[in-house]
């Protein structure tokens, strides 16, 4: 499975990471980063860590699992 994992600094000076799983093939550094910066300017988002005011990084993880029973 993957997920595109984004990191955001916080108003709090905090980080918040938020994991959507299944991302689209082909995803771009640039894409990713404006859809960041679409989420903090619309302050619809709120973790326990605070209110994101910055992007700090992100990638996309492949996350395996092996069935042991």
């Amino acid at each position: 499975m993957k997920r595109l994992v984004m990191i955001f600094q916080t108003d709090q000076g905090k980080t918040l990471r938020m994991t959507l799983p299944y991302p689209k093939d082909g995803l771009t550094a640039e894409t990713v980063s404006t859809a960041m910066n679409n989420i903090i300017a619309s302050h619809v988002v709120q973790g326990s860590t605070g209110i994101p005011d910055s992007a700090v990084s992100a990638y996309v993880e492949e996350v395996s699992r092996t069935e042991l029973f």
